[in-house]
């Protein structure tokens, strides 16, 4: 998945934990939200919280 994705291996460890748990996975890494975000919907950037 992380070769894939062109992602770290740790960011796929938490993607997976996030999904897991049916939690949201926000971030600060765009670079990580741009790659995974048509895959994952669940992955927001922190700019969007309210």
């Amino acid at each position: 998945m992380s070769s894939q994705l062109r992602i770290g291996v740790y960011d796929c460890l938490y993607l997976a934990l996030a999904e897991r748990e049916k939690c949201e996975f926000i971030t600060a890494d765009n670079k990580l939200v741009n790659n995974v975000q048509q895959h994952f919907a669940f992955v927001r950037h922190v700019s969007t919280l309210p």
